[in-house]
């Protein structure tokens, strides 16, 4: 394999610096993901383990994750903004801690939360709340970062136009 040139070296590092910038765009959805992730593992092992049938609502979410955790790992190399199965995942996530703080409300609290006893149902509605949050700040920040509406894109605008500019310069 032959050497690359100083010009190739820095017109690959000005391009990757532009697909980290671009990447960059996109590391909230990836901790969210998370954090939803494991508290959707942590839950469904506690009912696995107190024999709850209700196991399977959290198994679902974590399996609904997976396409969002793949959409945000091919961003290091597709500099599109589209965030399709991002913004399915938080609404189906969105959608099932709505009709949670319903669950909590009746006698099926103690089927999902076999862990919580009746008068901590505020602290779960305090979570499930909390949850309602970071998904619905997620859906906004996507429709930002879509429409190219976010504060990080100008940013990487310039950083293109940078890029473009310098590797003019090395091919001149």
């Amino acid at each position: 394999m032959a050497k690359k040139s100083k010009r190739e070296i820095e017109e690959i590092r000005q391009r990757q610096h532009v697909e980290m910038m671009s990447f960059s765009r996109f590391m909230f959805f990836r901790y969210v993901a998370t954090f939803f992730f494991f508290v959707n593992l942590y839950w469904s092992i506690v009912l696995v383990q107190a024999h709850e049938k209700m196991w399977v609502l959290p198994l679902l979410l974590i399996i609904a994750i997976f396409p969002t955790m793949w959409e945000q790992f091919k961003k290091l190399h597709d500099l599109s903004n589209r965030l399709l199965q991002t913004k399915i995942y938080f609404w189906v996530q969105m959608i099932t801690n709505i009709v949670l703080i319903f669950v909590c409300l009746t006698p099926l609290y103690f089927n999902f939360y076999p862990f919580m006893h009746a008068d901590e149902r505020e602290i779960v509605i305090g979570i499930l709340l909390v949850g309602i949050l970071l998904c619905f700040y997620a859906e906004r920040k996507a429709y930002k970062i879509e429409n190219n509406q976010d504060k990080y894109y100008k940013h990487l605008k310039r950083a293109k136009e940078v890029a473009d500019k310098n590797i003019k310069k090395l091919n001149v």
